[in-house]
């Protein structure tokens, strides 16, 4: 099925182009609510996600899930380290935060190791490409009056992977 994706990212000069990201609709990792092992994306993660590290992709982005939430570069449910700093394996950002205006169940309270970053808020992330890194933050939404967006999560600055 991803005959496209590894021929595509296997055409790309990485010397010329460090960093590769990939946009889809439903997350493979997400905490809330399991809305990644009901509705596809346990499928997609046990299809494509061994494609996607052999790849090395560096992000995922996506939406589907009503709130923000980062991982740490991880595998098969497993962090594989704790910093973005020539990593081992794919970060994921589901960023559905934008147009949620009827709210979300939120996040448990027994988060997974994984998970290094949430919010429940309407928001935005903001990603910075530069030759040597990507820069990520994720910024909640209120009112000007009320002193307009505000930094909800750092985020991270992420180096190429490892050659």
């Amino acid at each position: 099925y991803l005959n496209w994706l590894e021929k595509d990212v296997s055409a790309v000069d990485r010397d010329m182009y460090p960093f590769v990201i990939n946009f889809y609709h439903r997350p493979m990792y997400c905490s809330n609510n399991n809305e990644c092992l009901n509705k596809g994306g346990e499928l997609l993660r046990q299809q494509g996600e061994q494609l996607m590290n052999d790849l090395k992709i560096n992000l995922v982005l996506n939406g589907h899930v009503h709130s923000y939430e980062r991982t740490l570069p991880v595998f098969n449910w497993t962090a594989t380290q704790l910093d973005y700093s020539e990593p081992s394996s794919t970060v994921h950002i589901v960023q559905g935060a934008s147009g949620n205006r009827e709210g979300n169940d939120g996040f448990p309270t027994d988060l997974p190791q994984w998970s290094a970053g949430r919010a429940s808020e309407v928001g935005f992330g903001l990603l910075s490409v530069a030759e040597s890194q990507l820069k990520w933050s994720f910024y909640a939404v209120r009112e000007e009056s009320q002193g307009g967006p505000y930094l909800v999560d750092p985020g991270f600055v992420m180096t190429p992977w490892k050659k």
